[in-house]
């Protein structure tokens, strides 16, 4: 990855299995582990960031997406 690229997150694949309802909100995070990066739009569908240069092709971005639909607490 290059340094200084928009990168995008995309989640508009995610959906409620609760029958008629869907998604309220969304709730992307990045556990502390790895590069940390700056994720704007972490309540939307697809969030962004800008991607710094890293030192080696083998280092993973990891991220976890929450979806909440009607019926969740």
């Amino acid at each position: 990855m290059y340094g200084n690229t928009k990168v995008t997150l995309d989640g508009r694949a995610s959906y409620s299995p609760n029958i008629g309802s869907f998604i309220v909100a969304y709730q992307w995070t990045q556990p502390s582990l790895g590069v940390p990066v700056l994720l704007s739009g972490a309540n939307t569908a697809s969030p962004t960031f800008t991607a710094r240069t890293i030192p080696t092709d083998s280092t993973v971005l990891r991220f976890s997406l929450r979806v909440m639909d009607a019926h969740s607490s």
